[in-house]
């Protein structure tokens, strides 16, 4: 009852008011990243990162890790690059939240099983594939939702604290897009169930449940063509993750003459538009790490976004670049931000430089900084301590949301 009591503490259901510090502050790794987990720990211990999303299924329909899900080895998803047990570790001893990110109705390999029979077909009857060349499953036919709901519970039983679906829909009339046949007469019925059906089976496992989102479905009632409507999805979520990069908005959708201020808009208002329609605080937007049609794309352009999401009072954000390189967003959270709100390194540091600029920041953990102090103040105990509470005092006026300072 303990930990439940503590999980609720740390990660709310409903949160009105922004926290001093967002419980998600996340990146994206895939399959191929996450087994190089080891190489961004350095970087992770010198940013405000304190979770990682990692494809457990990816959207070819690739299982990434040892499952114990029989189905997955009988259709050949079964790809075993990730050792779970070694990085739940790893993160249980970094204190890093793990999220498990299953796509669910994208997969190309459960498609083609048993010559299709699960597949979403063509109007002839055949094969049918997107504009990027992918095949999908149909979500009404139940062997198909319980097939994923049986990889979530497969990751939850081993520890994952967090599943988050993906390609919760039906395929998009995009691009070189041909019609379809799916069993489902509504579609927003059928991908809402499969929520209520996935969070039954996982309750016992009491982990929390999160679901990504077209960003556009904050700016309207429903996609019916995909089925995703989020006041019929969200009762089934702990945590809705919008995707929201700039990029895939139109360019006339909150245009500005100054790129900053419509990519702030364009994540602001639709968080806001979100709470408004659902009344829902529960965001944590994937947000833009890569340079795809982004404007002077840098620190600075990540930090206006995050800035973004910490004005709209969401419960915080995850950064995605599909290959997993964040040379941008390290360079961010070792304060080389461009805007004038600072990430709360970059506020520390501004502190420390008021002080002593010989002043080493060591990190930042539950509130807690440690600094090492230089030599020259190490002289005698009096120096120390009047240099460390001098520097304590300017940081908590920076950032108030920091308990205590340490020195080493």
């Amino acid at each position: 009852m303990f930990l439940v009591s503590l999980f609720l503490i740390l990660f709310p259901r409903i949160d009105d008011e922004p926290p001093a510090l967002f419980p998600y502050r996340g990146i994206y790794l895939s399959p191929f990243a996450a087994v190089k987990f080891k190489e961004y720990l350095p970087y992770i211990r010198n940013s405000e990162i304190n979770c990682v999303v990692v494809d457990f299924k990816s959207a070819e329909g690739y299982v990434s890790y040892n499952t114990n899900v029989k189905f997955a080895k009988d259709i050949g998803a079964k790809l075993a690059i990730i050792n779970l047990e070694n990085l739940l570790r790893v993160c249980k001893n970094e204190g890093i939240r793990l999220v498990g990110r299953i796509v669910v109705f994208q997969d190309s390999i459960f498609a083609w099983y048993a010559k299709g029979e699960y597949s979403i077909k063509g109007l002839n009857g055949r094969f049918w594939k997107d504009g990027h060349g992918r095949y999908w499953v149909d979500p009404c036919l139940e062997e198909v939702r319980v097939y994923n709901i049986e990889i979530a519970k497969d990751l939850a039983s081993r520890g994952v604290p967090e599943i988050q679906f993906d390609y919760i829909r039906f395929p998009s009339p995009t691009g070189d897009f041909r019609p379809y046949r799916t069993w489902c007469r509504n579609k927003e019925e059928t991908i809402a169930k499969f929520l209520e059906e996935a969070r039954k089976e996982l309750k016992k496992f009491k982990v929390q449940i999160s679901g990504d989102v077209f960003g556009c479905v904050l700016w309207m009632p429903s996609l019916p063509y995909e089925g995703q409507n989020l006041k019929l999805m969200a009762p089934f979520l702990d945590v809705i993750c919008p995707m929201l990069y700039p990029s895939h908005f139109s360019k006339k959708h909150e245009w500005s003459e100054n790129p900053r201020e419509r990519e702030y808009n364009v994540i602001f208002k639709s968080i806001a538009r979100g709470r408004k329609s659902t009344g829902e605080s529960r965001f944590v937007p994937y947000i833009q790490g890569f340079d795809l049609r982004a404007s002077e794309f840098g620190p600075g352009y990540i930090e206006n976004q995050i800035t973004a999401v910490q004005d709209a009072r969401a419960w915080g954000y995850i950064v995605w670049h599909s290959a997993g390189r964040y040379d941008a967003l390290w360079e961010l959270m070792n304060g080389n931000g461009s805007s004038t709100t600072k990430t709360l390194r970059g506020r520390i540091r501004d502190a420390i430089k008021e002080v002593n600029g010989d002043i080493e920041l060591l990190g930042v953990k539950d509130g807690v900084v440690r600094l090492k102090l230089p030599a020259g103040c190490k002289r005698s105990p009096w120096d120390y301590q009047n240099t460390l509470k001098e520097v304590e005092s300017k940081i908590k006026e920076r950032a108030p949301e920091i308990k205590s300072v340490k020195g080493v």
